[in-house]
C-alpha cells in the first residue's frame, strides 16, 4: 500500500458517506422512486401499465371470490350472521309487542278486557274504532309507563347486566365501526322494555347494535385483523337493519351512507358491498318466513308494510315540484324542532339528575334509577291525553294518515308536537332507542295537515314529509328517500318528489350552518357554566382553608 506524502493523511474513512448522501438524494427524487417502483413490479403489471388498462382494472375492484378462503370466511360469516339477526330480529319484535300490546292493546272499542298479548289497539285504530281522541286514554296506563321506566333505572344499576357507562348510539358505531359485544345486550334488552312500555323511542338503535356486535364478537373469535374486524361490525350492523328496513338494499344504504359521512368507508367496495348485502338479505328473508309462525305482527313490525298508499290520482303534475321544495323546507324546521327539544329536554333533566347526585354526595346511582321513572310518568301522562304518541309510531302512522278527516287537521298537529315533547322527554330520561321512526311518524302528521290546508294530494305530502322530517338532522337522503319509497310504494316519480323534499330539509338547517350554530352556542354556554360553576368551587374552598389557617394562628 502507498503510503501518503509526508504532511498528508489518508481521507477519513467516513468519506463514503458523500456517496450515501448522493444516493439518498436520488432516492429522494420522484423519477427515482418511479423507476425502482416499476422495477419492483411483476411482468403482468408491467404489461397492464404499458397497455394502459389499469383503470380497467380498477373500475373492476380487487378479485376476491376466487379462493376458497372467502367463501369459508367472510361470506360463510355474512350468511350466518344474517341468519341468526333474522331471529333475534323477530326476538326483539317479539319481546316489544307482546309487552306493549298486553297493555295498550288490553282494551277494544267496547272496553272489554282482551287479555295479555291482545292486539285491541292496532286492531281498533286499523278499523278506526281505537281510543285515539283527545282524552280518551286510561290513567291506569300511568302505572305501566312509571313502573316501567323504573324497572330501565334498576337494570341499568344491576351490575351483572354489564350497562355501559356511554351510549354511542348507531350512527357513532356506524361511523367508528366499533360495537363492544359485551354491553350490547343490556341496551337491546332496555330498548325493548323501552318499546314496550311504550316509549317514543326507535328500534333501530337497538337492532344495529346488536349486529354490530354479533358481528364483532365473530371477528374476534375468528381472530381477524383490524380491517376483518370493521367488515365483520359492518356486516353484523347490515344484518341488524334487515330485520328492520322495508328491502335488504336499505340497510346497506344506510351503513355506508353513514361511513361516507365518517369519512372511514372500509376499502374494497364491492367486497364489502356483497358482504353486507348477503347478511341484510338472509336476516330479511329469515325475518319474512318465521315471522308469520311467531307473535308478531309483520304489517305492523316495521313501517315496511304498511298498505296505506292505496290511492289513485289523474297523473304526475310538475307543480308537485317545487310544492316538493316548500314541503322539504317545512320539513326541516320541524326537525329542527324535534332535535331543539329533544336537546332542551336534555339540559333541564340532566341539572336535575345533578342535583339529585350533589345531594346523595356525587353518586349518580339513585338520579339513575329515578330519571326512567319520572320520564316515563310524563310520556305517560302526554299519551293519556294524545294516545296515538305512544311507541315508535309504527302502529298508528297507517291511521294518521286514513283517518285525518276523522280525527281533524287541529288534532292531528297537535299529535305531533306532543310525539315531539314525549321523544325529548324519553330520550332525556333514560330510555333507550333512535330517533329515525319517530320522526317519520311527524312527518306522516305533518303531511296529512298540509294536505287539508292546501289541498296538495297527500300522495305528495305525506310521503315527502316522512321522510324530510329525519332528513333534516339525520345525513341518510338516499336511506330516507328509498325507505319510504319502498315501504309506500309510490313510484318513481313521487320518489323524485321524495328524494328533493329530503335534501331541501337537510341543507335548510344542517347545510345552512343553523344546527351547528345551535350546538356550539349550547356548548359554549354550558362550558362557561361549568367553568363559573369550579371556580366558586375553589375559590368556597379557598376561603375555608384561609379561616381554617387563621384560627390556628389566632386560637
Amino acid at each position: 500500500m502507498q503510503e501518503p506524502p509526508p504532511g498528508k493523511k489518508l481521507p477519513p474513512l467516513r468519506q463514503s458517506a458523500k456517496v450515501s448522501d448522493a444516493s439518498e438524494d436520488a432516492a429522494s427524487r420522484p423519477d427515482f422512486r418511479k423507476e425502482m417502483a416499476e422495477n419492483e413490479m411483476s411482468e403482468t403489471d408491467r404489461a397492464v401499465k404499458a397497455m394502459g388498462l389499469e383503470d380497467k382494472l380498477l373500475i373492476f375492484g380487487k378479485s376476491f371470490a376466487f379462493g376458497l378462503t372467502y367463501w369459508k370466511t367472510e361470506l360463510t360469516d355474512a350468511v350466518c350472521i344474517g341468519a341468526l339477526m333474522g331471529l333475534l330480529g323477530l326476538a326483539f319484535f317479539n319481546g316489544f309487542e307482546f309487552m306493549i300490546n298486553s297493555w295498550l292493546g288490553s282494551w277494544n272499542s267496547e272496553h272489554e278486557h282482551v287479555g295479555p298479548g291482545g292486539s285491541a289497539y292496532l286492531d281498533g285504530i286499523t278499523n278506526g274504532e281505537a281510543p285515539a281522541m283527545m282524552g280518551t286514554g286510561k290513567w291506569w296506563w300511568l302505572g305501566v309507563t312509571t313502573g316501567g321506566g323504573f324497572l330501565v333505572g334498576a337494570l341499568k344499576l344491576f351490575k351483572p347486566l354489564n350497562f355501559p357507562k356511554e351510549i354511542h348510539g348507531l350512527f357513532l358505531e356506524a361511523t367508528e365501526l366499533h360495537v363492544d359485544p359485551y354491553t350490547a345486550p343490556a341496551l337491546v334488552l332496555l330498548s325493548m322494555i323501552s318499546l314496550g312500555v311504550g316509549a317514543t323511542v326507535g328500534p333501530e338503535m337497538a337492532m344495529g347494535t346488536l349486529g354490530g356486535a354479533v358481528g364483532a364478537f365473530v371477528s374476534i373469535k375468528r381472530g381477524y385483523n383490524e380491517e376483518q374486524r370493521h367488515m365483520a361490525t359492518l356486516t353484523g350492523m347490515a344484518a341488524g337493519m334487515g330485520s328492520l328496513v322495508p328491502s335488504p338494499p336499505v340497510a346497506c344504504l344506510m351503513l355506508w351512507e353513514l361511513t361516507a359521512v365518517g369519512e372511514q368507508p372500509p376499502h374494497h367496495f364491492m367486497q364489502n358491498i356483497v358482504n353486507t348485502g348477503v347478511a341484510a338479505t338472509a336476516a330479511y328473508f329469515v325475518f319474512d318466513i318465521v315471522g308469520p309462525y311467531t307473535f308478531v305482527e309483520i304489517e305492523s313490525s316495521s313501517i315496511a308494510l304498511y298498505d296505506v298508499m292505496n290511492f289513485a290520482f289523474n297523473g304526475y303534475k310538475q307543480e308537485w315540484m317545487g310544492e316538493a321544495v316548500i314541503l322539504g323546507v317545512i320539513s326541516g324546521v320541524i326537525g329542527f324542532l324535534s332535535l331543539f327539544t329533544t336537546m332542551i329536554c336534555k339540559v333541564v333533566f340532566r341539572q336535575i339528575q345533578n342535583r339529585i347526585d350533589e345531594k346523595r354526595g356525587g353518586d349518580p346511582s339513585l338520579g339513575t334509577f329515578l330519571m326512567p321513572g319520572i320520564g316515563g310518568l310524563l310520556f305517560g301522562l302526554i299519551g293519556v291525553a294524545f294516545p296515538l304518541t305512544f311507541g315508535d309510531g309504527s302502529m298508528q302512522i297507517g291511521y294518521i294518515i286514513s283517518a285525518t278527516d276523522e280525527l281533524g287537521s287541529g288534532y292531528t298537529l297537535a299529535t305531533m308536537f306532543m310525539k315531539m315533547l314525549s321523544l325529548g322527554i324519553c330520550q332525556a330520561t333514560g330510555f333507550i332507542g333512535g330517533s329515525i321512526f319517530p320522526c317519520i311518524f311527524m312527518g306522516a302528521c305533518a303531511g296529512m295537515v298540509a294536505t287539508d290546508w292546501t289541498g296538495i294530494p297527500f300522495v305528495v305530502t305525506a310521503p315527502c314529509m316522512m321522510a324530510a322530517v329525519p332528513s333534516a338532522y339525520v345525513p341518510l337522503p338516499f336511506t330516507m328517500m328509498m325507505m319510504v319509497s319502498i315501504s309506500l310504494s309510490v313510484g318513481p316519480q313521487i320518489t323524485g318528489l321524495i328524494f328533493i323534499s329530503s335534501l331541501v330539509s337537510f341543507m335548510t338547517i344542517c347545510g345552512s350552518g343553523v344546527m351547528q350554530g345551535l350546538i356550539k352556542k349550547l356548548a359554549v354556554a354550558g362550558y362557561r357554566k361549568q367553568q363559573a360553576k369550579e371556580q366558586a368551587k375553589q375559590a368556597k374552598e379557598a376561603a375555608v382553608t384561609g379561616v381554617v389557617a387563621e384560627n390556628k394562628i389566632h386560637p
